[in-house]
């Protein structure tokens, strides 16, 4: 009985790590996919939007700020996210791998 519930919070806990750090993935690349997009935008188009940013839309906003963010920051949270993966994928693995408890053969 103890090895079927920890076979299922191992389960558990391991599904849930690994969509943690594929969200947190999939989020820096978006975040690196915008700062390009402002690195790519004309200087003087930037400037106006950093002084008329209460007049821009949401992702326009988003992509201003993420350009301030320094670029190791980013680089820190894809190893998280990598790293999150990893664990979640090693507890998803070897939740099926516990053994269970031993049959007694009646005699």
């Amino acid at each position: 009985m103890v090895a079927r519930i920890a076979r299922w919070w191992l389960l558990l806990i391991g599904g849930i790590l690994l969509g943690a750090g594929m969200e947190l993935h999939g989020l820096v690349a978006i975040a690196h996919r915008m700062v390009d997009e402002v690195d790519q935008t004309f200087p003087l188009f930037v400037a106006i939007g950093r002084a008329t940013i209460f007049l821009l839309g949401n992702d326009q906003r988003i992509a201003l700020m993420l350009k301030d963010v320094p670029p190791d920051v980013l680089d820190e949270c894809t190893r998280s996210g990598f790293i999150l993966m990893t664990v979640g994928g090693l507890f998803a693995v070897t939740a099926p791998i516990l053994r269970g408890p031993r049959q007694t053969k009646p005699n």
